[in-house]
């Protein structure tokens, strides 16, 4: 075996450490070219550039869980103010219809500020209960508040042509 022309081609191969001793020539492990801190950068970037898909993976998913969750919450809070609102309607409703009505049986006998102050109506509900007669005079009212004349009014004129016309909600006076 010729020694010599076996370490030549490990030479030229890429094998510098080859070296030949006679013939018992041994061959010394071939030097790592791997440049230790080069693989370790690339694998720290690596591993960096997985932590920050992971992270954004994340963010996405949560901002769509959250997204989720704020609307949910959005519906509940307006099937909750839909329900508040028409239980206010309704019981402003049957106040007004409760009013009518004893003004119609009781005229100058119905004492609506006595009705107020033993807590007939629910003062949550109403700042100003009062009652306009057929000529658009605001006579009666709790709490007592001198006669004016509204017959120019959204509320009053909406029931002058039907009488049945029910509740009518109109823009705030102020």
């Amino acid at each position: 075996m010729d020694w010599k022309r076996i370490a030549t081609d490990l030479r030229e191969n890429g094998e510098s450490n080859a070296t030949v001793s006679g013939p018992h020539a041994t061959l010394a492990p071939a030097r790592s070219r791997i440049d230790i801190p080069s693989v370790t950068m690339m694998i720290a970037s690596v591993l960096l550039v997985l932590l920050w898909l992971a992270i954004a993976m994340y963010l996405v998913e949560e901002k769509k869980s959250s997204y989720a969750h704020a609307e949910v919450t959005a519906g509940n809070i307006a099937r909750a103010m839909e329900e508040h609102t028409r239980r206010t309607v309704r019981a402003i409703d049957q106040t007004a219809i409760f009013v009518k009505q004893q003004e119609e049986q009781l005229g100058k006998k119905f004492d609506l500020e006595a009705y107020a102050r033993e807590g007939v109506f629910l003062d949550r509900f109403f700042n100003l209960i009062g009652v306009i007669d057929a000529d658009g005079w605001f006579f009666k009212s709790t709490p007592s508040l001198p006669r004016s004349l509204l017959k120019d009014r959204e509320h009053f004129r909406v029931h002058l042509d039907k009488d049945d016309v029910g509740l009518f909600i109109s823009k705030p006076v102020i």
